[in-house]
């Protein structure tokens, strides 16, 4: 079977039938995860590298794919181990699977981001309304790709974990809340001092 039949068949798998496409993780070692998940987050993270660019802001062009890296395994492994201290069962290898899969709803959203950007764009010269209506659309899956991945989350996370799908959304919302707050006082402390050591 080619790698492209297999991928589409275990991505096909992840959207609709996700019980036992975990049931499947089980026996998949972490290295066999990256190389089926990481390739759609490193396009989305070329994509965004490339757009930033054209800007002129290197800074910003390194520093935010970096910024996504590190966020990703800081979170879920917060995730992981707030999890394990409230009697999660499941092991820091499979938190990390889960969250590797269900990212790629979001990168989608980001593919599709750059996808219909230019597409509004011309739509916006023939149609001000029409534009608008796209825009709209592209609004409505987004919130369809966000919810979708934030179910995947919880799921594999309740799964893995033996623990409900809302204990596992309970702790995430905590956990989004507090690192917010985190991050919003030192970006406001030290970030803009931070920036502007590179212009």
């Amino acid at each position: 079977m080619s790698l492209g039949v297999v991928f589409f068949t275990k991505f096909k798998n992840f959207l609709f039938d996700r019980v036992n496409f975990f049931n499947g993780v089980k026996k998949e070692k972490l290295v066999d995860t990256i190389k089926f998940a990481v390739p759609i987050p490193v396009i989305f993270l070329l994509l965004l590298s490339g757009f930033i660019s054209l800007a002129g802001n290197i800074f910003a062009m390194v520093f935010i794919p970096v910024l996504f890296a590190v966020s990703f395994v800081v979170f879920y492994g917060l995730l992981h181990f707030a999890l394990v201290l409230f009697g999660g069962k499941g092991k820091l290898e499979e938190s990390f699977q889960v969250a590797l899969y269900a990212q790629l709803y979001l990168y989608l959203l980001g593919v599709l981001f750059f996808a219909t950007s230019f597409l509004i764009y011309l739509v916006s010269l023939i149609s001000l309304q029409l534009a608008m209506a796209v825009m709209l659309l592209v609004l409505l899956v987004g919130l369809f790709l966000f919810f979708k991945g934030l179910m995947a989350v919880l799921e594999g996370f309740a799964f893995f974990h033996k623990t409900s799908k809302f204990g596992v959304f309970i702790v995430w919302l905590l956990l989004n809340f507090m690192l917010n707050v985190l991050f919003s006082f030192l970006f406001s402390a030290f970030g803009w001092e931070l920036i502007s050591n590179f212009y």
